[in-house]
C-alpha cells in the first residue's frame, strides 16, 4: 500500500468508511506498527486532524468534499489521501 515508505508510528485517522472494511483497514494497519484513530462522520474529521495531524487519511471515495478540503488548506495539503470504495478497494489520491 505505501511502497517505499515506513509507516511504522504514525497516526492514521480512518472516516466514514462501512464498519468492516474500517475494522480491517484498522487492524493491517496496526499490525503495521501504525496509531489508528477512527470518526464515522466526516463534519469531526477536521478536529481529529487538527488534533492528530495524521500521516495519512482513509476515506470514503464518496467524499470528496473532505478531500477537497485538506487539499485546500496549507496546513493539511500534505497529507496522504487514501479513497476506499464500497467493495473494499484503495486508490491513492
Amino acid at each position: 500500500m505505501f511502497e517505499n515508505t515506513t509507516i511504522t508510528g504514525k497516526t492514521v485517522l480512518i472516516v466514514g468508511i462501512d464498519q468492516h472494511i474500517r475494522r480491517l483497514i484498522q487492524v493491517n494497519l496496526e499490525r503495521e506498527g501504525c496509531h489508528v484513530e477512527m470518526v464515522k462522520y466526516r463534519v469531526d474529521a477536521m478536529n481529529e486532524i487538527e488534533t492528530w495531524r495524521p500521516y495519512v487519511v482513509f476515506m470514503d471515495i464518496f467524499d470528496i468534499a473532505l478531500a477537497h478540503e485538506l487539499r485546500s488548506s496549507a496546513a493539511t495539503c500534505n497529507i496522504e489521501i487514501m479513497l476506499v470504495g464500497p467493495d473494499g478497494n484503495i486508490t491513492r489520491l
